[in-house]
């Protein structure tokens, strides 16, 4: 058998802990704005607010919504929009701001209403190359239908062609 070894005990106790206070940094308020610590990506949030989370999403303003069938309720008549073009797309002979108006159902889903300007407005630019916008609801999502996101009449919807990434 080994012998076990022992450690000498301390006769000494440790010394007591040493208090830091935070020495706060000097900073212009224009630093302070425009990005923080000169920056480096460390926000300026004033006093009392708290910092967001890392790789936290923006907070968006949410609209009040109602439900499909509330909103198609209080719209039974066609509602009448205006689809812009966003650009130009020669493939399509479409212009920037060209104004398409249209007068459709708000039980109309985006990807029937894709198919319904393809057809008819956009001299045959396929659904799925169109992408189409409002200014604060983002793009739309084909399985949406226009009355759960309570488009009604007079909004203004952009359509751009959908491209693929790492084109120059």
């Amino acid at each position: 058998q080994q012998p076990i070894l022992m450690a000498p005990a301390l006769s000494a106790a440790p010394p007591p802990p040493v208090a830091i206070a935070p020495v706060p940094l000097p900073m212009a308020p224009s630093l302070m704005m425009m990005g923080g610590l000169m920056g480096m990506g460390l926000p300026y949030m004033g006093m009392g607010q708290p910092l967001p989370a890392m790789g936290a999403a923006p907070e968006k303003k949410m609209r009040e919504l109602l439900s499909a069938e509330e909103f198609a309720a209080r719209h039974p008549a066609p509602v009448q929009l205006e689809v812009i073009v966003s650009a130009n797309e020669p493939t399509w002979n479409l212009q920037a701001n060209q104004v398409i108006h249209i007068q459709v159902p708000v039980t109309m889903s985006v990807k029937e209403l894709k198919e319904l300007l393809s057809t008819h407005h956009v001299n045959g630019m396929p659904p799925g190359k169109q992408q189409l916008k409002i200014q604060d609801i983002g793009f739309l999502k084909d399985t949406s239908t226009l009355a759960a996101l309570n488009i009604g009449d007079g909004t203004n919807i952009e359509l751009s062609a959908k491209s693929r990434g790492g084109k120059k």
